[in-house]
């Protein structure tokens, strides 16, 4: 079975949606949104919130009436427009105030044709009493391009974009990277990182030990010369990475030939990797896991893309691939 997202292309993305909530981070993915909304031609909706989930409602106390417009809210749609305009003067802009509660309503806006943006963090004690924020649980709940904004961006314009390649090729977040170089006038660095083969792989949790020789031969230690097996099954594995990565890019990077790409394959952390690669990234870009809605996409902050929502210098795009569990693939809703 072939998901909804199979046939979707980042030429196709019509309106940018940004997530505001008057923090600091949601004002840099408000600006952020409206940069790639004016560069895509396309209008950017401003949406704000303010409904509570029911999960966490009890602890929270009473919740005022979803249905009133406070003016504290208008008076934060209002200044993040004006913030807006400052750089994109006539860019459209429809900004909506919603009651529902923010992922509620960023999930039904999401789809093929949306693009969402959101800070990594919200505003005021409510983080707190989350496991995890808004952003980390839109990655397992987006039907569209996902992209968390950390801080300003500005800092990092024409740096490269940073394509993370897992187990699985993705040829839809291969596609979002290439696309994005090619608008940014950048070029792409797809990156993959492996866990380093065991010393010993023969023996798990082995140690070499010091011995001693006899008639005063000294202390020796066991260890032997550099193990050819090993050598080679790592040489295996870094032309096994090649090849998955000349894969994952292979029809993307057709499709804009342009694009100027590098590869760089490494054992190590992919999360530590993938932060240093981003220090002068414009963008990095990840595909969503397949399996993410029965827990396959796990939010620890030992998972990759948790690692990264929390501490990437760049912005990190999260984009969906086809969408193949068994019960069908989840429908866009406008």
């Amino acid at each position: 079975m072939t998901g909804e997202h199979a046939d979707s292309t980042p030429e196709q993305i019509t309106r940018v949606v940004a997530g505001i909530d008057g923090s600091e981070p949601a004002r840099h993915a408000a600006l952020w949104a409206a940069d790639e909304a004016a560069a895509r031609g396309v209008p950017l909706t401003l949406l704000h919130a303010v409904g509570v989930t029911e999960a966490i409602a009890p602890a929270l106390g009473p919740v005022p009436d979803p249905g009133l417009r406070p003016t504290e809210a208008d008076r934060l749609i209002e200044a993040s427009i004006a913030l807006v305009r400052e750089g994109h003067p006539n860019l459209p802009i429809d900004a909506q105030l919603s009651p529902l509660a923010p992922l509620e309503r960023l999930t039904e806006l999401s789809g093929p044709d949306t693009l969402l943006v959101v800070g990594t963090r919200g505003h005021g004690a409510l983080v707190g009493m989350l496991l995890g924020s808004i952003s980390r649980a839109l990655v397992t709940n987006t039907r569209g391009p996902l992209v968390v904004v950390r801080g300003p961006g500005a800092d990092r314009a024409g740096g490269r974009v940073v394509l993370g390649v897992g187990g699985e090729p993705g040829p839809h977040a291969a596609d979002y990277a290439f696309d994005a170089a090619q608008r940014y006038g950048v070029p792409v660095q797809a990156v993959r990182a492996r866990t380093p083969l065991p010393v010993n792989p023969g023996i798990p949790g082995a140690i070499d030990l010091p011995v001693v020789m006899p008639a005063g031969g000294g202390i020796h230690t066991s260890l032997p010369p550099q193990d050819e097996q090993l050598a080679e099954e790592a040489e295996k594995a870094a032309e096994r990475d090649e090849d998955l990565v000349a894969v994952a890019i292979g029809a993307a990077h057709a499709r804009r030939p342009h694009v100027p790409v590098s590869v760089t394959c490494v054992e190590g952390d992919a999360a530590m990797t993938l932060k240093a690669s981003a220090a002068d990234a414009s963008l990095v870009v990840l595909s969503a896991p397949h399996g993410r809605h029965h827990g396959g996409f796990s939010l620890s902050p030992g998972h990759v893309a948790g690692k990264l929502l929390a501490h990437s210098p760049a912005p990190v795009a999260i984009i969906p691939e086809a969408d193949t569990d068994t019960d069908g693939p989840r429908r866009a809703e406008a």
